[in-house]
């Protein structure tokens, strides 16, 4: 079968993937595929789905959480285009609010400029739609400027620059002419969103049977659609909304808040941080407020007129709280906390598939890939997919990487002691002065990191510390200062779900080793409780789907910063002993060659020693 491969050589097992997406669109099935950094996975997908998709007059989709995943899979398609003379659109999306061209939305949350974006082109009070949209329909004007895009791929900030010159809005004019577009490059909520995903296609005339979904860094879809299905309420949201009611004359409405403060204090636990809350229970605490859908009703009102000099609304965020908790119990749960000062009520979704199902059932095809889709049996099972499972080796030469375990320390909760801490530290500066060049270590924790932190000594090495509170410009700043100590060497000591653990590219010799120190396991709280005994009905393994699987795909994606491409050489090490555990083992995928040692330091001497 024909594909429009835009390189000139076809890459170790890339060749492979192209040929079972070949077979998954033929046959409309889907495809899950854990696919190594390094064979050119948005490459393979693009070229083996775009010939059936413009033969069959399919649309394909491809979501991705990175935005500068965005331009490469847009720069892949300019080059397809290029090399084989074809005729096809291509549109490239964000968020709405990222696309608009209007000042002072920065901080806006998502769903607040949702509800003043839906204000103000109701009102017709913004020049960018009222310049794309008439009363009537499409603008001439904008009509004229859609049929000169038509035919090219822009990257989202081309558009956005193009429209906005002309006062159009970007977002309706990348609509427009996705109507008829053969790919489209999106955010992961224009799709998993099952509202903004309905309503896309319908703007777009286009229909889920007729789509090949493609969800790049699919280890992510996990975490994304249970808070795409779960919902809050907090203390310091109703003290903002009460005095949103006050302000605007609705004294009525600032007393039922009151109450309503008061409901969320009366069924806080004081000897308990946090307890689960029974769906009834709630409800029958604000009827005696106020009848509940009156009281959703009531903060409407006092949201749109807050709206109407403000984009944001404390009243609207709780109106929708309340309007989502009355939901379904099954694959959810409900739970009040205290975090510092504040109290909150959350509506937790535990079940991913409850979006992901569906999904792969109406689509011609769902092809979900990423570099950390171990074990990948266990991710059909979390999203419930009829779908072919996948495994690709990794294409890197198994000679240019060292991977080891070191059991000789733990972060263990019940071992942690400053004694532990001055031992892990002491192995890592050991490790560290035997690698030629700069190491990422990760931690568990900021609290973790910094214990260890105070007890490292002798170390030669200029030490980075990632800090939880830096913008992007702070950390893009660090690593340009950390990448000039590549010949003499440095540390940085972050957190594996901090901002370095992931979507970080350090090529070529400027990261030579990645550290994980512990497991980054996450806190046995009530959610991950309720999350493992859900799974543990579902799979009879809750513990693994629920507990581990977080932890170990945090791993794999803070030790995929080492190795880029096919010339880099480096060690990725896991300093803790449960590593060698067989229930922690297992997670490893058996083409990683692991070696456990309690002498690192010479196998690090001696693999950097090798020619």
């Amino acid at each position: 079968m024909t594909v429009f491969f835009p390189h000139e050589k076809v890459r170790e097992f890339q060749e492979d993937f192209i040929k079972d997406i070949q077979e998954v669109i033929k046959e409309k099935k889907n495809l899950i595929a854990h696919v190594p950094t390094g064979i050119g996975k948005s490459a393979a997908v693009l070229s083996a789905t775009l010939k059936t998709a413009l033969d069959k007059g399919l649309t394909i989709f491809f979501i991705t959480p990175r935005h500068t995943q965005h331009k490469i899979v847009i720069d892949t398609l300019k080059e397809i285009k290029k090399k084989f003379r074809l005729d096809f659109s291509v549109v490239d999306l964000v968020g709405k609010k990222s696309m608009c061209g209007l000042s002072g939305i920065e901080s806006l949350g998502s769903g607040e400029f949702g509800e003043y974006c839906r204000s103000v082109v109701e009102k017709r009070t913004c020049e960018y739609y009222n310049n794309t949209y008439t009363k009537k329909g499409v603008s001439v004007k904008a009509q004229a400027f859609v049929d000169k895009l038509r035919g090219q791929c822009l990257h989202t900030e081309e558009l956005k620059e193009l429209a906005a010159r002309e006062k159009f809005c970007p977002y309706e004019i990348a609509c427009l002419v996705a109507k008829e577009s053969n790919a489209i490059v999106a955010d992961y909520h224009h799709i998993l969103n099952t509202y903004i995903r309905e309503a896309l296609l319908k703007k777009m005339g286009k229909s889920i049977d007729k789509c090949i979904i493609i969800i790049d860094e699919a280890h992510n879809v996990v975490e994304k659609t249970r808070d795409l299905l779960s919902s809050r309420l907090t203390s310091f949201n109703i003290e903002r909304a009460k005095k949103e009611a006050q302000a605007h004359g609705f004294k009525d409405v600032a007393l039922w808040l009151e109450g309503l403060y008061n409901v969320l204090a009366d069924m806080t636990d004081a000897r308990q941080e946090e307890i689960l809350v029974k769906k009834d229970d709630f409800i029958e605490r604000v009827h005696k407020v106020k009848f509940y859908k009156d009281f959703m009703d009531k903060l409407e009102e006092v949201a749109k007129k807050v709206r109407e000099k403000k984009k944001r609304s404390y009243a609207g965020n709780i109106a929708t709280f309340l309007e989502k908790w009355p939901g379904p119990d099954d694959s959810y749960t409900r739970i009040l906390s205290r975090d510092k000062n504040y109290t909150i009520l959350t509506y937790e979704c535990l079940d991913p598939s409850l979006i992901t199902k569906p999904l792969s059932e109406q689509a011609h095809s769902v092809i979900m890939m990423s570099g950390t889709l171990m074990p990948v049996e266990v991710f059909k099972n979390l999203y419930s997919m009829g779908a072919i499972v996948k495994t690709y080796p990794s294409p890197f030469p198994k000679k240019n990487r060292l991977t080891l375990i070191v059991p000789e320390t733990t972060t263990k909760f019940s071992t942690r002691s400053e004694y532990m801490y001055e031992k892990i530290a002491k192995r890592l500066v050991a490790m560290t002065e035997a690698i030629p060049g700069n190491s990422f270590i990760f931690f568990p924790s900021y609290a973790l990191r910094n214990s260890v932190y105070e007890k490292f000594k002798d170390s030669t090495r200029t030490i980075f510390l990632e800090d939880p509170s830096m913008n992007k410009q702070d950390r893009t700043e660090l690593l340009e200062k950390f990448s000039k100590y590549k010949d003499t060497g440095a540390i940085l000591l972050g957190v594996a779900t901090g901002s370095f653990g992931e979507g970080v590219d350090m090529p070529g010799d400027l990261l030579k080793a990645v550290i994980i120190v512990g497991l980054p396991l996450g806190k046995p709280d009530l959610e991950t409780k309720e999350l493992t005994k859900y799974y543990d009905k579902k799979f009879g393994n809750g513990m693994e789907y629920g507990y581990f699987l977080p932890a170990f795909t945090k791993c794999f994606q803070n030790a995929g910063r080492c190795i880029r491409s096919e010339t880099d050489r480096g060690v990725v090490i896991y300093l803790d002993e449960r590593y060698t555990w067989a229930n922690y083992f297992k997670f490893f995928p058996q083409t990683d060659y692991m070696r456990i040692t309690k002498d690192p330091t010479e196998r690090i001497k001696n693999f950097f020693d090798e020619k």
